[in-house]
């Protein structure tokens, strides 16, 4: 009848597919995708996934990537002697724990700004090594999704020291995409919360102790100190000596 045959689905698809390809040419280069993997486990009960970051980008030479250099000497200082202060109290935050009990903690964002006070606002970076799904439960009396998620975070500050630490993040809510969503960021925040909390008091490992435990480690950093300055005189004595006293009349 003189009419074209329209093209099955295969053909639409190949044509979709040079298509795509032509518009990504013409875009230029494909840019580098993260380096994350992602491994997904069914089951039973609820699908399980877990994202993992490849090996290459949890390498030592994170600080060389930056284009980061060592501290000098007066910033290494400082920072040290920032971490080694206690919260202030102004920053602490109360919320109820068991036996009615109340537990200090302190706020993701209010952390962040101490950490930019600290290592400086481009002197630090964190990086997620692993977000797991634990669990998504549906309830359905109650309309309700329950998801679990735990996260496996770096920090690492400009000098190159780093450290890792676990976190986990539970939400209930309507929607599962909403339940996810949230619980994803608690995992994470509450990771990156832990792992910089392992620098120093100021971001929030002070919170763990009471004030006799505070005081004891002024007076054993008094005492390191006392002890440092002791041995560097006893090697250097020609430093710590005394001027030459003036003559008789």
């Amino acid at each position: 009848n003189g009419r074209s045959k329209r093209p099955g689905r295969a053909g639409r698809g190949a044509g979709h597919r040079r298509c795509c390809t032509a518009v990504s040419d013409r875009r230029g280069p494909a840019q580098p995708q993260p380096p994350l993997t992602e491994q997904r486990h069914t089951s039973a009960a609820a699908p399980h996934w877990t994202l993992h970051m490849s090996s290459d980008y949890a390498a030592d030479d994170v600080a060389a990537k930056q284009g980061w250099g060592g501290y000098q000497q007066d910033e290494e200082s400082r920072i040290e002697n920032l971490l080694q202060t206690g919260v202030a109290k102004d920053f602490i935050k109360q919320r109820p724990g068991a036996g009615g009990k109340k537990i200090a903690y302190l706020e993701g964002g209010t952390q962040l700004e101490l950490a930019n006070l600290c290592f400086g606002f481009n002197g630090w970076s964190c990086f997620i090594l692993q977000l797991c799904a634990d669990f998504e439960d549906y309830d359905s009396k109650k309309d309700r999704w329950t998801a679990g998620y735990s996260a496996i975070v770096r920090v690492q500050c400009k000098g190159g020291g780093s450290h890792e630490d676990v976190g986990s993040g539970t939400c209930i809510d309507r929607s599962k995409g909403a339940a996810i969503e949230k619980a994803k960021k608690s995992a994470v925040t509450d990771a990156r919360k832990r792992a910089l909390r392992c620098f120093g008091e100021v971001l929030g490992n002070s919170l763990k102790h009471d004030d006799k435990h505070q005081a004891g480690i002024s007076d054993l950093q008094a005492s390191s100190a006392a002890a440092s300055s002791a041995s560097a005189s006893a090697s250097n004595p020609t430093a710590s000596s005394s001027s030459p006293s003036s003559s008789s009349a």
